[in-house]
């Protein structure tokens, strides 16, 4: 079973994982993406905005995965596994 860790930016972009596109919605702090995860969503959420549980997404997602339909994207690869 996998488990939720926190990691410091740094340790994760020491790995070589690359933001946003290996690992999603998530870019490091700094000026570049700065407002990423701080914009005011008030008026989306009064509009209706329903943000997902977390552990409904990662399963979701993983059995989106699983399934195979994440292979049915045209011209995506996964380069780390070669």
């Amino acid at each position: 079973d996998a488990v939720l860790r926190w990691l410091s930016p740094e340790r994760v972009e020491a790995a070589g994982i690359e933001p946003w596109t290996e690992l999603p919605v998530w870019c490091p702090p700094g000026e570049l993406h700065g407002a990423m995860h701080t914009a005011d969503v008030s008026r989306t959420v009064a509009a209706g905005l329903r943000c997902r549980p977390v552990g409904e997404t990662v399963a979701d997602t993983w059995a989106w995965v699983r399934d195979g339909l994440g292979e049915a994207m045209p011209g995506r690869t996964n380069p780390r596994a070669a």
